[in-house]
C-alpha cells in the first residue's frame, strides 16, 4: 500500500515537473526571446536619438501592469481596463516588477540599489538634473524649442534608466503617475524628456492626451505651469515634428489628426475644468477646421449652465460658431456683464453677426432706462447689480462700432438721434448751470446744433419744459414755426393766453418777433473786462490778434513763425460734436502764437480761398521746420481732425519735427519732489474757496494754474466756431490757448534747472492714430525681468531673531510679488495680497491699520520704506520664488513643520476649516443640484456641519460648491471648508509628495 501511494506520488510529481518545465520554456521563447531581440535593436536605435519600435500590450487594470502572458500582443478586453496603449521594449528583464524594484530598501547591504532607485533617489549623480530647480515652468522652455535644445544633451547613464523605467509603463494611469511624480518632484527636464516617449508609446496619443488633462492631480502651479498646460504644449511641439511638411490627408492616414469624438471630448475638458487650456486644446486638437458645429453644445452649456458668457463667447468666435448663435443668445449678455470689448472681437470675425447685432443696439437705442432693466430680468438671471444695458452706454456702443467698422450711420437712425438728444441736454445743462449764462452763446450754439431738424425741435420745447423755462420753449416754439398742436400744452397755453391778450393778432406776432430776434457775438460787447480776476489773461492787445483767411495773409504768416529760433504756441478749434452725430469733425481755425503776435488761421475760409499747393507749401515750412520749436497741449486729436479737414497738410504732419506735446511732459516734470514742494506751496497760499475751484480744473486749465498761478476761463470752448465773423472773445480766447503755451514752457524749464535733473526738454512725438500699436508677437527670446528685479542685493542683514511658527509673520506684499504670496500661504504664513489694482498706498494704509511688514522689491521699496517705522518694510532679492521663500524664512527665522503646509486657505488667506465628510457633502451636492430637497426640521442628518437649508457654514459665508467637481465627492472622505470665503479642499494625489514639494521649506526651518 505504501509502495503505491509512493508511485502515484512520483507520477504526480513528474507530470508536474513537465507541466511547469513545458510553461516556462514556452514563456521564454515567446517573450525574452523576443524582448532580447527587440531590445537589442532599440538600444541601437535610441542611441541615435530615436526610439521607434514598440509593442502592443494587452489593457491592463490598475495594479496588473507587471502581469504579462504568452502572446501579450493579443488584447483580452477584461472590465474596467483602460484602452490600449503600446509598451516600450528596452530591458532585457521586460517583466521585472518596477514596483518591488522602487522598493527595495537602501539600507540592506544584501539587496543592490536597483537602476530606478538611483534614478529616483540621486538625481545629484547625473549633470541633467537640478534639485534646486524652480516649480514654476515657463511655455518657452519646451524641449522641442530651439532655445532648449541643450537640455536634450543627457548622460547616457540617465537616458538607459529612464528607458528602464518607462519600459514597464503600459496603462495611461501608470504613465501619469510617473509624469507627476517627476513633476511634483521638480524634475522638469526628465519630464519633459519623457513625454515624448509617452506619446510614442501610445496606441493613441491623442487619446493619451485626454487623459492626462482630464486626471491629473491639481497643484498649486496652476496655469501655465501646471502639468496639463505642460504636457499640451509639449504635446503641439511633438506633433508638429511628426506632421511638418505634410498635407491633411497624410497626417490623417498617420494617425496625427483628432476625430470628431476628440475634439468634443477635449473641449468638454477645456468648458468643465479650466478655461485656461483652451488656446493649446484649439491648436493641438484642430477645433477650428472642418464642420466643428458639433461643439456648439459646450459653448450652450457655459452659457446656461454656468453662466460664463465670456468663456463661451471667446469660445464661439475662436472657433467661428458665431453663426449658430442668435445675437441676443450670446452677444446681449456681453453687453449687460459688461464685456463690451468681448463683443466687438465676436462680431468683427462675422458680417452677418455684426448687421444683426447693429440692428439689434439701434431697436435698443429706442427704449428708456426702465424698459431696459426689463430687457436684463429676461436674459440674464440672477440679474447683475451693476449691468451695463444703459441707453447712453448703447448709444456709444453703437457709434463706437459704426466708425470701427465704417458702417453707413443712416442705417441705424435711432442710435443717432438718440446721440443728437443727449448732445441737446449737455448744452441745455451748461447753459442753466452757469453762474452767469451767456443766453447769446448759448442761443446761437443751440440754433446751429439743431439746424433743420424737426425731432429735435420738438425735444428742445420738452427738454425746456423739464427745465421749467416756459417762456424760453414760447421763444424757440415761435422761432421755429412749430405748430401749437404738437408742443407740450403748457407752451400751447401759454401762446394762446399771450394770443388772447393781444388785440391784434399781426401786432402780437410782430412784437414776439422782435423779442425774440436773434444776436450774433458781434452785436455783444466784449466780456473780457467781465472775466474772473483770477483767471489768466492774454497779455496782449486785441490788434497783435490777425485773422489769415487768404493766400497772401497766409504767406506773411509764415515768414513770422519760420524764423530760425522762434517758439510757437499750437492749438485748434472745431464746433462742438453735440447734435451732430454722424458727422465728421472738421476744423474750424488754427492758433499759432509767438511772443508778440497770434495768427488764427480760418480753415474753412481758406479752403475756399487758398489753392492747395500754397497750403502745402506753408505746412511743410512750419511743421516740418527744424529750426522752429513748436508747442501744443494733447494734440493727437488736433493733429488727426487737421489732416482730415486739410488733406494737403498730411505729409507735414507725417514729418513732424521739433513738436513738443507738453501733456506728458507737464506730468514728468511735476512728479520730481523739488517742483512737488512748489505746487503744495502754491496750492496753501490760495483760499479754501478757490482752491476747491482750482481742484475742479482740468487739462491745460489746471497746468496754467500750477505754473502760473490762474486757470484758463474756458467760457467760449463750447461755442459755435464755425459762425462767421467770429467775435472778439472767441478770438480772445483762442489765441490766449496757443499763447499760455510759451509761459508754460519757460515754467517747466525753470523747474528742471532748480532740480538739476535731467530731463529731455524736447521729447518725440508720437501720435496714435498715425503710427497704432502693433499687435503683440510672441518672441522666441528669453523673458526680460519684471521691474524692479534687477537688483542681486540680498535681504539687509538682520539681527539674530528667536524661531517663531508661520503664524506669527504677518506680511502684506504688493503686485509685483503675488506669485510669492501664494507660496508663502502654502507655508502657513499670513499674507495679504494687493490684487492688480491694488497700489502702494494701500499697502501702507495695511501695514499700518494691520500692523503687518511690507514685502516688496525694486524701486517701489525705496518709496515705501520712508513711510513706515524701521523694519516694517524689506526689499526681496531677485531670484526664483523657491529662492526667495527660503530667503525670507531664513531671514524672519520661521519654523515651518509639515502641519503648517496648507494649513491657509490659498484664496483668502483663512485659516479656519471646517471638515465635511463624504455622506455629508454627497447630500450638500445633491442639494446644491436639485436632485434632493433639504430635510426637514428636526430630521437633519446629525453632526453635519452645513446648514442644508441654504448651504452654509457655521460662520454663515456660503459654500462654493459650482467648481467642485460631483466625481470628487465618491472618491475623497473628507473635504475641508475655509470658513472666511466657502472655498472647498480636500487631499489629492498631490498631498502625499507634500515633502517633496516643500522640503526647501522644511530643511531650511530646521
Amino acid at each position: 500500500m505504501i509502495v503505491t501511494i509512493q508511485a502515484v506520488f512520483c507520477v504526480v510529481k513528474e507530470l508536474l515537473q513537465s507541466l511547469l518545465s513545458y510553461c516556462h520554456e514556452d514563456y521564454s521563447e515567446g517573450g525574452l526571446t523576443r524582448g532580447e531581440e527587440l531590445q537589442t535593436e532599440t538600444s541601437r536605435k535610441y542611441n541615435n536619438g530615436h526610439v521607434q519600435l514598440s509593442v502592443q500590450s494587452s489593457n491592463l487594470k490598475f495594479g496588473d501592469a507587471n502581469i504579462f502572458r504568452k502572446g501579450f500582443h493579443q488584447s483580452t478586453n477584461q472590465g474596467n481596463s483602460l484602452p490600449h496603449c503600446n509598451h516600450t521594449v528596452w530591458e532585457e528583464d521586460w517583466d521585472n516588477d518596477i514596483v518591488n524594484d522602487m522598493h527595495h530598501s537602501r539600507t540592506d547591504p544584501d539587496i543592490e540599489p536597483s537602476k530606478s532607485e538611483i534614478y529616483m533617489t540621486n538625481q545629484k549623480s547625473y549633470p541633467c538634473v537640478n534639485s534646486d530647480k524652480d516649480l514654476l515652468w515657463d511655455e518657452t522652455s519646451s524641449t522641442h524649442s530651439s532655445d532648449s535644445e541643450a537640455c536634450l544633451v543627457s548622460s547616457q547613464h540617465f537616458d538607459a534608466n529612464l528607458a528602464t523605467r518607462s519600459l514597464h509603463l503600459v496603462s495611461e494611469r501608470e504613465w501619469l503617475d510617473e509624469l507627476e511624480s517627476l513633476y511634483f518632484s521638480d524634475m522638469l527636464i526628465e519630464l519633459k524628456s519623457l513625454l515624448p516617449r509617452a506619446f510614442e508609446a501610445s496606441r493613441n496619443c491623442f487619446d493619451f492626451v485626454l487623459y492626462v488633462i482630464k486626471f491629473a492631480d491639481f497643484d498649486i502651479q496652476a496655469g501655465k505651469k501646471s502639468l496639463s498646460y505642460m504636457t499640451l504644449v509639449e504635446f503641439e511641439a511633438w506633433l508638429k515634428s511628426k506632421t511638418e511638411g505634410r498635407n491633411v490627408q497624410e497626417i490623417q492616414q498617420l494617425g496625427y489628426w483628432p476625430s470628431d469624438n476628440q475634439k468634443d471630448l477635449a473641449l468638454e475638458v477645456v468648458a468643465s475644468s479650466t478655461f485656461l487650456l483652451f488656446e493649446p486644446v484649439k491648436r493641438t486638437f484642430q477645433l477650428d477646421s472642418g464642420d466643428n458645429s458639433f461643439l456648439t453644445k459646450h459653448v450652450r452649456f457655459l452659457m446656461h449652465s454656468r453662466r460664463k458668457y465670456k468663456e463661451a463667447a471667446t469660445i464661439a468666435y475662436k472657433l467661428k460658431l458665431q453663426r449658430h448663435f442668435e445675437v441676443t443668445e450670446l452677444l446681449l449678455p456681453l453687453i449687460i456683464v459688461d464685456k463690451l470689448q468681448l463683443a466687438e472681437s465676436y462680431v468683427a470675425g462675422c458680417p452677418a453677426s455684426l448687421q444683426l447685432f447693429m440692428k439689434l443696439i439701434d431697436e435698443l437705442c429706442t427704449m428708456t432706462d426702465d424698459d431696459l432693466e426689463l430687457v436684463v430680468e429676461k436674459t440674464v438671471s440672477p440679474k447683475p447689480k451693476d449691468h451695463r444695458l444703459k441707453n447712453k452706454i448703447l448709444v456709444k456702443l453703437g457709434e463706437r462700432l459704426v466708425k470701427m467698422f465704417h458702417l453707413k450711420a443712416e442705417n441705424y437712425p435711432n442710435i443717432y438721434k438718440e446721440k443728437n438728444l443727449n448732445g441737446l441736454r449737455y448744452l441745455l445743462q451748461k447753459k442753466y448751470s452757469e453762474k452767469q449764462p451767456l443766453s447769446h452763446k448759448w442761443d446761437n450754439l443751440i440754433e446751429s446744433a439743431l439746424g433743420d431738424n424737426k425731432w429735435l425741435q420738438h425735444k428742445l420745447i420738452e427738454n425746456l419744459v423739464e427745465f421749467d423755462d416756459i417762456e424760453e420753449a414760447v421763444r424757440w416754439t415761435r422761432y421755429y414755426c412749430l405748430p401749437l398742436e404738437s408742443v407740450h400744452p403748457l407752451v400751447k397755453d401759454l401762446v394762446e393766453s399771450w394770443q388772447g391778450a393781444s388785440g391784434d393778432s399781426e401786432d402780437w406776432e410782430a412784437e414776439i418777433e422782435g423779442k425774440l430776434e436773434r444776436k450774433v457775438y458781434n452785436d455783444i460787447p466784449s466780456t473780457l473786462n467781465s472775466a474772473p480776476a483770477n483767471c489768466y489773461r492774454l497779455p496782449l492787445s486785441p490788434d497783435r490778434i490777425f485773422v489769415v483767411d487768404n493766400t497772401q495773409s497766409l504767406r506773411e504768416c509764415t515768414q513770422v513763425l519760420c524764423k530760425p529760433g522762434n517758439v510757437v504756441g499750437f492749438d485748434t478749434e472745431w464746433r462742438p460734436t453735440m447734435c451732430r452725430a454722424g458727422t465728421d469733425d472738421r476744423l474750424s481755425i488754427i492758433q499759432l502764437s509767438t511772443w508778440n503776435e497770434v495768427f488764427i488761421l480760418d480753415v474753412i475760409a481758406m479752403t475756399d480761398n487758398v489753392k492747395d499747393a500754397e497750403m502745402q507749401q506753408f505746412a511743410e515750412s512750419f511743421f516740418a521746420n527744424p529750426r522752429v520749436l513748436k508747442l501744443g497741449y494733447g494734440v493727437d486729436s488736433d493733429f488727426r481732425n487737421l489732416v482730415s479737414s486739410s488733406p494737403p497738410c498730411e505729409h507735414a504732419v507725417t514729418r513732424l519735427s521739433r513738436f513738443v506735446d507738453l501733456c506728458p511732459l507737464s506730468k514728468q516734470i511735476l512728479s520730481i519732489p523739488s517742483v512737488q514742494q512748489k505746487v503744495s506751496s502754491r496750492m496753501r497760499s490760495v483760499s479754501a474757496r478757490e482752491r476747491a475751484c482750482m481742484e475742479e480744473e482740468r487739462g491745460l486749465s489746471e497746468l496754467a494754474f500750477l505754473c502760473l498761478g490762474q486757470a484758463l476761463d474756458k467760457t467760449y470752448q463750447i461755442s459755435d466756431w464755425e459762425r462767421r465773423p467770429l467775435s472778439e472773445d472767441q478770438l480772445i480766447y483762442a489765441a490766449l490757448d496757443a499763447f499760455c503755451l510759451l509761459e508754460i514752457y519757460e515754467v517747466l524749464k525753470q523747474w528742471v534747472v532748480e532740480s538739476r535733473l535731467r530731463v529731455d526738454m524736447e521729447p518725440g512725438l508720437v501720435l496714435t492714430w498715425l503710427h497704432p500699436k502693433k499687435e503683440k508677437q510672441r518672441r522666441s527670446r528669453r523673458k526680460q525681468p519684471k521691474p524692479g528685479t534687477r537688483s542681486n542685493d540680498l535681504l539687509p542683514h538682520a539681527k539674530k531673531r528667536d524661531p517663531i511658527p508661520p503664524q506669527s509673520l504677518r506680511v502684506v506684499v504688493d503686485t509685483m510679488l503675488q506669485g510669492l504670496g501664494q507660496h508663502l500661504r502654502c507655508c502657513g504664513i499670513d499674507v495679504v495680497i494687493l490684487d492688480n489694482k491694488g497700489d502702494h498706498e494701500r499697502a501702507v494704509k495695511i501695514a499700518q491699520t494691520e500692523d503687518r511688514i511690507i514685502l516688496t522689491t525694486g524701486l517701489p521699496y525705496e518709496q515705501l520704506r520712508a513711510r513706515v517705522p524701521e523694519g516694517m518694510c524689506v526689499c526681496v532679492p531677485s531670484g526664483k520664488i523657491r529662492q526667495q521663500v527660503s530667503a525670507l524664512v531664513k531671514y524672519f527665522n520661521v519654523q515651518v513643520k509639515k502641519q503648517d503646509i496648507f494649513s491657509r486657505c490659498q484664496v483668502c488667506n483663512g485659516d479656519d476649516f471646517v471638515k465635511v465628510h463624504k455622506d455629508d457633502m454627497r447630500l450638500v451636492m445633491g442639494i446644491f443640484h436639485g436632485r434632493f430637497r433639504a430635510p426637514l426640521p428636526g430630521f437633519e442628518p446629525k453632526n453635519c456641519p452645513v446648514n442644508l437649508k441654504d448651504l452654509t457654514l457655521p460662520s454663515g459665508v456660503p459654500l462654493k460648491l459650482g467648481p467642485l467637481p460631483e466625481t470628487v465627492v465618491d472618491s475623497v472622505d473628507l473635504f475641508f471648508c475655509c470658513s472666511t470665503c466657502g472655498k472647498i479642499f480636500w487631499e489629492g494625489g498631490h498631498h502625499k509628495r507634500v515633502n517633496a514639494q516643500f522640503s526647501y521649506v522644511l530643511d531650511s526651518s530646521q
